[in-house]
């Protein structure tokens, strides 16, 4: 079991001992020590150790399963590991990914949660300096005027005067608003599951901890948030360790980066992309390494056969020999000793060679596991129009979401698709390619035949009850089953065991890979994807990016991922406000430029 001498203490622990003589902010680090936790079929954490002190801002990557997230709870004191340490007595604020409050209690309880030694300081104090107006001699009582003295210093070093400002500004800069009533008064389950998730956020930044775990923070924000949190987040004071597939947000944020792969822990100095400059440098000196292990493998094998061709050859001369009755004895003597030498020689052949092939192995198994996907597109559209809309509305229900939509996709075409959580960019594509559940007016008109494929941001074309092999199988009738097996494996799922595996037991990226591997079995002309990278980890990401960079259909995508958009190449953007399209002047092309444009609203 865990042996933790200091645990990790929430923001709820913080007290009026967290101040120093002065009053001053008084930071704690946050240490783990060897940790280990492991399953029956793997092993998470195989001694992993991590610091985090004032000031270091530490992005955690690795790919999915990998265990970042088990480490983020480990860390937070939500799972103990088989054994380890965790000390140092930093208070931790913690956003996991499927944070999931009361949704009874109002946004101001929930998001107060990591600071209530404040609210309940700041209550008394106010209780406090109400008597003391009535009665100005209170401070002639040194227990009381000690107190309030104490509770003073506590709140001014915190900002507990302000808590409640505070607490509605990182709502609105997240993106969480309402008009019709007090934000803070709203009740948690009158909000969406991004919303909430936001909500969740919000509580972990106010607490203001020792050391903040965000496990994947930016899956819900759009990238005018995405940009309020990364500028909050480079002020941060204090410790910070984020899990996310942003790389932007990590080269904008972090100032170290820090790898899980196969139970360890690699640290690198830099942001992501120096993390990536590295790891570039580090697969090179890998591959130089497997080609000298290879020519030496192949020199043992060839020294190997040689000195069984010289031993066959001894051993055919010494038979051909007929030596004389008074040699005989001789002969034997020479001969036991010439094949007990050969023998020696051989099996130090034979060991030489089989530990050059065990390192040979070794080498090629620290080779980056990656997805090939390969996605082709349909011949029946070549450089025709593929979709289009006049005056299109979408909407439900007794309820229009969109207006006057004018677009246009020809083969080829990059199209991206932005505007703020809530506005509309998911009822968009579903109305473009005419799902049933979208209400549509005005025109649309597609190309006879098209090929079009959606993956949407729950891969809902993944049935969860059905194995990967027959969600596969399902979509594919054209294929044979070993050309199936074959193209599954270019997503990692190539074992009998995996293959066979429900879907509904599969992780977020696999899930994820899963759809990707279901949409592109088949020649395509539209590709439409809703926020399709949310669940991946960043290696995966890349790999989805070359194939998408090389497909020759059109692509139409809603994602914050400027830099998977930049990588495949979308040179149109279009922004939704107020229930309107409109086509950007810049495009993902134009990197900060655009981000500019976005951030604006498209103004």
């Amino acid at each position: 079991m865990i042996k933790q001498t200091m645990p990790p203490r929430t923001s709820e622990h913080i007290e009026l001992s967290k101040l120093g003589e002065k009053g001053e902010r008084a930071y704690r680090p946050l240490i783990a020590l060897n940790l280990r936790l492991a399953y029956p079929d793997r092993t998470l954490l195989d001694g992993v150790s991590l610091t985090i002190n004032q000031g270091e801002k530490i992005g955690l990557i690795g790919l999915n399963g990998s265990g970042k997230s088990t480490l983020l709870k480990i860390l937070s004191g939500e799972v103990s590991p088989e054994a380890g340490t965790v000390s140092g007595g930093a208070t931790v604020g913690f956003l996991p990914q499927n944070f999931d409050p009361d949704r009874e209690r109002t946004v101001g309880e929930v998001i107060t949660d990591g600071v209530r030694p404040l609210i309940n300081g700041l209550a008394e104090y106010k209780t406090m300096s109400t008597r003391l107006a009535v009665n100005p001699t209170l401070l002639d009582d040194r227990d009381f005027a000690d107190r309030y003295s104490r509770l003073e210093s506590f709140l001014s070093a915190n900002n507990g005067f302000f808590i409640e400002e505070k607490a509605r500004e990182i709502l609105k800069g997240l993106g969480v608003h309402r008009q019709d009533e007090d934000l803070l008064q709203a009740t948690v389950g009158n909000f969406s599951g991004g919303e909430i998730i936001r909500i969740g956020l919000a509580r972990a930044l106010l607490s203001g901890p020792d050391a903040l775990l965000l496990d994947e923070p930016t899956n819900h924000l759009d990238l005018r948030s995405r940009r309020w949190l990364g500028q909050f987040l480079k002020k941060w004071p204090s410790g910070l360790l984020v899990v996310s597939h942003d790389r932007h947000f990590l080269d904008q944020v972090t100032n170290q980066t820090v790898e899980l792969a196969a139970g360890k822990l690699s640290a690198y100095g830099g942001n992501y992309s120096f993390y990536l400059e590295q790891k570039g440098l580090e697969e090179e000196a890998r591959q130089r390494k497997e080609t000298r292990m290879v020519r030496e493998v192949r020199k043992a094998g060839k020294e190997k056969e040689r000195l069984q061709e010289r031993l066959a050859h001894s051993a055919r001369r010494d038979l051909s020999q007929k030596p004389e009755d008074n040699d005989r004895f001789r002969a034997h003597y020479f001969k036991e000793r010439a094949e007990k030498s050969a023998g020696g020689r051989r099996t130090k052949a034979d060991r030489k060679a089989g530990e050059l092939q065990k390192q040979l192995k070794e080498v090629k198994q620290k080779k980056p596991r990656r997805i090939t996907p390969a996605l082709e597109e349909s011949e029946a559209h070549q450089r025709k129009l593929i979709i289009m809309a006049r005056n299109l509305s979408c909407g439900y229900k007794g309820r229009t979401i969109l207006s006057e939509i004018n677009l246009t996709v020809f083969k080829g075409d990059r199209l991206a698709i932005f505007g703020d959580n809530g506005s509309g960019k998911s009822t968009l594509l579903k109305g473009l390619i005419g799902a049933p559940e979208v209400i549509i007016s005005g025109e649309r008109m597609t190309a006879e035949g098209l090929k079009l494929v959606y993956l949407d941001q729950n891969y809902a074309l993944v049935d969860r009850k059905a194995s990967v092999l027959d969600n596969l199988s399902g979509t594919t009738p054209q294929l044979s089953p070993q050309e199936r097996r074959n193209h599954l494996a270019r997503f990692l799922f190539s074992s009998t065991q995996e293959v066979q595996k429900i879907a509904g037991r599969l992780s977020g990226g696999e899930i994820a890979r899963l759809s990707l591997a279901m949409v592109t079995a088949s020649p395509i002309d539209l590709l439409v994807m809703d926020e399709p990278t949310n669940n991946l980890d960043i290696p995966t990401i890349e790999e989805i990016e070359i194939a998408l960079a090389d497909f020759e259909g059109a692509i139409l995508i809603v994602s914050h991922d400027v830099v998977l958009l930049r990588n495949i190449g979308v040179n149109k953007a279009f922004y939704i406000k107020d229930g309107r399209l409109s086509q950007l002047k810049t495009s993902p092309l134009d990197e900060e430029e655009f981000l500019d444009e976005l951030i604006g609203g498209g103004e």
